[in-house]
């Protein structure tokens, strides 16, 4: 059952609480579903389920008060992006395709793509977790200057959330120069066994030096794989 329709309703314009008729709510429906009066596009979640016949809406009807009038609440969705699971039964199925699942993975997708996207860096610069997720996120170095570069880990706490996200470092200074992937004063992060103070990490010299990072825990960033030699700092 992807849609739960029985009875009627009755809506107030500018009031969150919806009554209704014939309905088995308390049974049927929960919080975070989504409410729909037939014949709109206005999509409201629903904030609690307050009895069989009445539930409250996250935000206020911005329709005209009506009575008795026919409805539907959606109640099925995916486990993992809690996009909309279509029936063959469904009302006004069309604009919840749209709202509820081409629009959500559209934004979806476009962040991934955007985060993921190859970057080129030219100095030394901290890195920004925000841009990463468990798609690695590719950096190249490539100095004009050909200078010695490093990335260092920010001046934060890594989080449970941070846990699975990864980047790549590609070096492609022609002349060979050194690039480093550093602690920060107080980040206290190991990659692989380095030490975990200021200016610990891990460093290489060779030209087209590749390494893919995963953090596996709040205070430790593992290679996923490497390319070249790669040599850590106590």
């Amino acid at each position: 059952m992807a849609q739960y329709k029985e009875g009627t309703v009755d809506v107030i314009n500018a009031s969150a609480t919806i009554l209704g008729t014939g309905t088995l709510w308390a049974t049927y429906t929960q919080a975070g579903q989504i409410f729909m009066v037939d014949g709109t596009t206005v999509l409201y979640t629903i904030s609690s389920v307050d009895s069989d016949t009445q539930i409250t809406l996250t935000s206020v009807y911005a329709g005209s008060s009506a009575s008795a009038i026919t409805y539907s609440v959606t109640t099925d969705f995916t486990t993992n992006l809690s996009l909309y699971e279509t029936d063959y039964q469904d009302k006004d199925w069309p604009v919840k395709l749209t709202q509820l699942m081409i629009r959500p993975l559209d934004t979806y997708l476009c962040n991934i793509i955007g985060t993921i996207a190859l970057e080129t860096k030219t100095a030394g610069w901290t890195l920004d977790m925000t841009k990463l997720t468990h798609i690695p996120k590719t950096y190249t170095i490539n100095s004009a200057t050909n200078i010695d570069e490093s990335i260092t880990f920010p001046n934060v706490v890594f989080t449970s959330a941070d846990i699975g996200k990864k980047f790549k470092i590609i070096n492609l200074n022609s002349s060979v120069k050194k690039v480093s992937i550093i602690n920060s004063a107080s980040s206290a992060c190991a990659i692989d066994d380095s030490g975990t103070g200021a200016g610990d990490g891990i460093y290489t010299t060779e030209l087209y030096g590749c390494i893919t990072l995963e953090l596996v825990s709040t205070t430790q960033w593992v290679t996923e794989s490497a390319s070249g030699s790669w040599t850590t700092t106590t």
